[in-house]
């Protein structure tokens, strides 16, 4: 396989989160994958956008930080990998997440669940060894990092296919 693979480290703040999802779009048009419609490019950029403006808005919490993000095209595969990786003093807890209330307005908390709703495939490795995985049409599933193999930070992992 030739995967095209790309790494940026941002800082945290929302003036550069365009640059990711402006990064994810040209590579995916230099890549060599056609993907299978408009809306497919669109999700993944809005998922990205999310996760990133979590990061910014709740894990650094106003604090100074960085995002680091690996993007992975596999032509052969049809497949997009989008990494993200925070190194905030804490972790999201996904089981404290609540579903949204669809039939009521709401202006905060649809933006994970949102994220569920667009890719096929969402991990998170938590700093405290949490690792929760979700698949479209499934649940959060919930396992635990042997100490030893314990990252230093917080990690979100989407893969959809193109």
């Amino acid at each position: 396989m030739n995967p095209h693979i790309i790494r940026l480290d941002i800082p945290a703040t929302h003036q550069y989160l365009n640059v990711v999802t402006d990064c994810i779009n040209a590579m995916l048009s230099r890549a060599n994958v056609s993907i299978q419609n408009e809306q497919t490019s669109y999700n993944i950029t809005l998922a990205v956008q999310e996760l990133c403006t979590n990061i910014v808005n709740h894990a650094y919490a106003g604090q100074s930080g960085r995002i680091q993000i690996g993007l992975k095209v596999v032509p052969e595969t049809k497949t997009l990998t989008v990494e993200l990786q925070d190194t905030a003093p804490t972790s999201f807890d996904v089981s404290q997440q609540a579903e949204p209330t669809l039939d009521k307005p709401q202006v905060h908390g649809l933006g994970l669940w949102l994220v569920q709703q667009m890719i096929d495939e969402v991990v998170y490795y938590a700093r405290n060894g949490r690792i929760w995985h979700y698949e479209k049409q499934g649940s959060w599933r919930e396992n635990t990092v042997p100490t030893d193999k314990q990252r230093s930070g917080n990690r979100w992992q989407l893969t959809t296919t193109l």
